[in-house]
């Protein structure tokens, strides 16, 4: 019995010794995470949601202090307007600082409205868009103005009201052929039907940057087979400058970066003008993966006796020339095929060991969808859905609004309807008429 007590006793007593231990620790709680959003010198914010989420910002270049970016977001992150700002004639100063382009899209991401803006404040263009679609553009060039109708998305006429003259371009797409109507000083001077898809040799017009006949549609062609692929692994890119992301639709004869976009509004930029309204500001860099496949080209090669007779056309009457064949002719059309996608994150904490986990973790999860990598656990999921964050692919299979990726399976099926596709010009490069 005694022996009994004893051993209960000296259990109790370990129970008891045990209790006062436990007691006697401080509970270490963990960290809670800090995803507020502050101000900096080139980061402002103007309010928030009640999330915390960014309702209102302005971005200011460091250096010279001036605005680059306004912008408010839709509670669930989307852009809802953007003005982004921009130097004139490449020189960076106060002086030629201008605002550049405004965008106004809905909680959806489609676009309702974007104005461009020249440096002396006048408008540059102007894109009417209805339940994501074009509706209407209008394009100003001094006195002059080119308006381009849609019906669906698609393109049904182009007026341009030039000082040389007036330029009627219909687009009959159930014959897929084009009629261009010219009249100057009231008179018709031209009218001609040519196929809807630009044939090599087709003219262009740099003032308006719309098709015009075809002067030399009996020229003899070449076809060269390329059969070279391109593709790039995601990763984080600080500046968006979409000629290096997607092909440019149109390369000029003689041209340069500078003066690539020249043709911005035209009816081949369409797509690439409606990603940059997509993407007009990043609060700190985009993911970015993408790849191209060119496939073949067709050439035009005009004879001697050809040129010289362009030569003589133009001498006698460069301006009538101008109106029915434009100033340079599609010298070049490259097939193929591509698509890029861009992850955008958006509410960034200012903690920066915590923006970076959480850029680690977009990149984690844009890798597990591309390229089925490990995949993110349940806390890492819920970890960075703290923030916006969204993974999008283009390609003008995808529709002029993307795909977005939320999954392995959607890649795969954007990887499919791309693949089954048939080859697309993706590229048309142009030379003047001077040159010849």
């Amino acid at each position: 019995m005694n022996v009994f007590l004893r051993m209960t006793c000296a259990m109790l007593s370990l129970c008891l010794l045990i209790f006062l231990n436990s007691c006697s620790k401080t509970e270490v709680p963990t960290p809670e995470l800090d995803f507020t959003i502050e101000s900096t010198p080139g980061f402002e914010v103007e309010s928030t949601y009640e999330n915390g989420w960014i309702k209102e910002a302005y971005q200011y270049d460091d250096n010279i202090g001036v605005k680059m970016a306004e912008f408010e977001y839709h509670e669930n992150g989307y852009i809802k307007h953007c003005k982004s700002y921009t130097f004139s004639n490449g020189q960076y100063s106060v002086a030629s600082h201008y605002l550049a382009m405004e965008v106004t899209r809905d909680e959806s991401n489609l676009p309702i409205q974007s104005i461009y803006y020249n440096p002396d404040d006048s408008k540059r263009a102007e894109i009417i868009y209805e339940k994501g679609l074009i509706t209407e553009k209008k394009i100003y060039d001094d006195d002059q103005t080119i308006i381009c109708s849609y019906e669906n998305g698609r393109i049904e006429t182009v007026t341009s009201n030039l000082n040389e003259g007036v330029v009627q371009i219909t687009y009959h797409h159930f014959n897929e052929t084009k009629t261009i109507s010219i009249t100057k000083e009231g008179e018709s001077i031209f009218e001609a039907d040519i196929p809807i898809f630009s044939k090599v040799g087709e003219g262009l017009s740099k003032i308006d940057h719309h098709p015009r006949a075809n002067r030399l549609s009996e020229e003899t062609t070449t076809e060269n087979i390329l059969n070279s692929t391109f593709s790039s692994s995601i990763t984080y890119k600080s500046v968006f400058e979409p000629y290096r992301i997607m092909p440019v639709p149109i390369i000029y004869g003689q041209s340069s970066f500078s003066d690539l976009l020249d043709g911005y509004f035209s009816r081949d930029f369409d797509l690439f003008r409606m990603i940059v309204e997509e993407f007009p500001y990043f609060e700190d860099g985009f993911l970015h993966s993408g790849f191209n496949i060119l496939s073949d080209e067709i050439t035009i090669i005009p004879s001697i006796a050809t040129s010289e007779a362009v030569k003589v056309e133009m001498n006698e009457d460069v301006t009538s020339f101008q109106l029915k064949y434009g100033d340079e002719f599609l010298r070049k059309r490259i097939f193929g095929k591509y698509g890029f996608t861009i992850g955008t994150l958006r509410n960034l904490p200012s903690d920066p060991s915590l923006r970076e986990q959480l850029k680690d973790l977009a990149n984690k999860k844009t890798n597990y969808i591309l390229n089925n990598s490990e995949a993110l656990t349940i806390e890492e999921e819920t970890l960075l859905s703290n923030i916006f964050f969204e993974l999008k692919m283009h390609s003008p299979v995808l529709g002029i609004h993307g795909m977005v990726l939320s999954s392995q399976s959607d890649y795969l099926s954007a990887i499919s309807q791309i693949e089954n596709n048939d080859n697309y010009v993706i590229q048309k490069i142009f030379k003047g008429y001077d040159l010849l």
